[in-house]
Formats: C-alpha cells, sequence, structure tokens
C-alpha cells in the first residue's frame, strides 16, 4: 500500500488523478462518432526481483526503486451497422503518450530481471475490424487490421548502458490483423455442422529493449475447426487445429546466463559482452497442434 515503510530509508508514497473525457454523437441511427481524452496511472514501488544486500548495505536504496508510469492521449473514430444491419464495422485513430514506462529487463551477469523506467513511450496509430454477414446462409467473416508507431521519445538507459531513444520497443509490431470465416449448417435431425478458418498475421519486431537486439521476421499464423454440435449447444465435439502451417515464432530473448563471447586468447578465453551479442534463449509459441474436444454444457 503506499506509504508502507519496508525498511528505514526505503519507502515510497504517491497519488494521481487519472481524469478522462468522452463526447459521442449518433450522426445516424446507424453511425456513432466518438472523441475521448484519457489518462492512466501505474503506481510505482520496489524491485522485489532484485537482491537488496548489495545495495542496502551501502545505504543506497534508490537502484531498486522504481517511478510511477503515467500516461495520456486522444483517440476517436467510429462504430457503425452498414448495409441494412449485415456489416458491422469499426475503426479507431489514437495518440498516447506514456511517461516513466515501467520496464522489466534481464541482466544475465547477475541473473536477475531489473525495473526501471523508460522516459517516455509515444505510440499512436489506428486499427479497424469488421463482422460482415454475405448472405449465405450461417456464414460470417470477420476481420482486423491495426497499424501501429511506437518509439522511445526520451533517453531510455537500459541495464546494459544503451540510450533506447528513438528505437522501437520489443514485440511492437507495425502491423498485424486477421481474417478468419465461421459457417454453420444443419446436417442431420438436430445436429448441426460447423465450420471455421482464421489466419493470423504479424509484421517483424524487436525482441528485446537492448541496441543491436534480433528482430522476429513477419508471419502468417493459421488456424481451422470442424465441430458438430446440437441445435440447442448442449452437446458438441470438436476437431481443432491450431498453427496449421507449423510456424514457431519467437516472442522475446534473453541473453543466456554464464554466456560469454571467445576472443581467441588462450589466457582470457571470453569475455562478456553486451545482452544483445550473447547467446540468446528466447520465448516461442507451440508448433502444430490438433485438439478432440468434446462439451456437454448443463
Amino acid at each position: 500500500p503506499a506509504g508502507t515503510v519496508i525498511k528505514d530509508g526505503l519507502d515510497f508514497d504517491d497519488d494521481e488523478w487519472t481524469p478522462e473525457v468522452a463526447l459521442n454523437w449518433a450522426a445516424t441511427d446507424n453511425v456513432n462518432l466518438f472523441v475521448a481524452y484519457k489518462t492512466g496511472y501505474k503506481p510505482g514501488g520496489f524491485d522485489n526481483s532484485a537482491l537488496p544486500s548489495a545495495t542496502l548495505g551501502s545505504g543506497d536504496v534508490a537502484p531498486l526503486i522504481y517511478e510511477s508510469e503515467t500516461g495520456e492521449g486522444i483517440e476517436g473514430g467510429v462504430k457503425s451497422t452498414l448495409m441494412d444491419g449485415s456489416l458491422r464495422l469499426n475503426a479507431t485513430a489514437f495518440y498516447y503518450v506514456y511517461d516513466d514506462l515501467q520496464v522489466q529487463l534481464f541482466d544475465s551477469n547477475v541473473i536477475q530481471f531489473d525495473t526501471f523506467n523508460a522516459g517516455e513511450i509515444t505510440t499512436q496509430g489506428a486499427e479497424a475490424e469488421f463482422v460482415w454477414l454475405p448472405g449465405v446462409e450461417g456464414l460470417t467473416i470477420r476481420g482486423a487490421l491495426a497499424y501501429t508507431d511506437a518509439e522511445y521519445t526520451d533517453e531510455f538507459i537500459n541495464n546494459e548502458g544503451d540510450d533506447l531513444d528513438g528505437e522501437t520497443p520489443a514485440r511492437t509490431a507495425e502491423w498485424a490483423g486477421n481474417v478468419g470465416f465461421t459457417w454453420e449448417t444443419p446436417v442431420f435431425g438436430d445436429w448441426m455442422l460447423g465450420l471455421s478458418g482464421d489466419a493470423r498475421y504479424s509484421d517483424e519486431y524487436p525482441l528485446q529493449d537492448v541496441l543491436g537486439t534480433e528482430y522476429e521476421d513477419s508471419f502468417w499464423l493459421y488456424d481451422a475447426t470442424v465441430r458438430l454440435f446440437s441445435s440447442d449447444n448442449k452437446y458438441e465435439l470438436a476437431v481443432i487445429g491450431r498453427n496449421l502451417s507449423d510456424e514457431v515464432v519467437r516472442f522475446s530473448n534473453q541473453s543466456r546466463p554464464f554466456a560469454c563471447s571467445a576472443t581467441g586468447d588462450p589466457a582470457q578465453p571470453c569475455t562478456p559482452l553486451g545482452n544483445a551479442e550473447l547467446d540468446q534463449i528466447g520465448t516461442s509459441s507451440m508448433g502444430l497442434q490438433y485438439t478432440v474436444q468434446f462439451t456437454y454444457r448443463y
């Protein structure tokens, strides 16, 4: 809680107002326009992933404290139902600035995660989504597309000593989207057949908040489902296929603990380097998966 004292000299106290205001206009019975100003707040605290003995012994507790994160920005867009109700189309544009963004990075030299603040991050972009009933009995088509331009816009010295001002934050793709369909039709008696498929796209993105980081290449992922279910939805048998193209995608990287780079000098066989230059350990998606699922609803 705010104001709680952990140890003499090691306390944190903060408060913040987070107002927001929104205007909505029903341009027609089927089209609504909106614009909003929003603020946000995430309280700071103590980095409990770090060992405090190294700092408390010297009386310097500053490295354990990270500041509160604040954000503000505007967004606006449209929500609509078109084509005699067969098409739902929503679109939004946004611009947000976050100060003292809370970031957690792995430090392979001491084998711990460090939590600290980036100076500022600015993110802007637009996104749209639709659901369409094309006039074929039981068929629904859906999709979404998002554009994001994000970068650190103030000095941000990470735990490697890199200044990331002007760099793109980790795991931020410029373009992302998906498209899919669902089709349901009677087959016999009270039983229905359902087919669905989805394709998801992501542009390339950096894997770490360090200079020289690797990037994950752009990719598509494909899913599909076949269902046999009762018309009252009480019983359902489904065969689900995920990641049908067996694409293994990395979400993040971190340097391997105890890793070092060979120097060629027998007297000094390896020299620690920055996180981006060391051997990397990544987290990734699952490959191709099949699932058989039976559902009973009561």
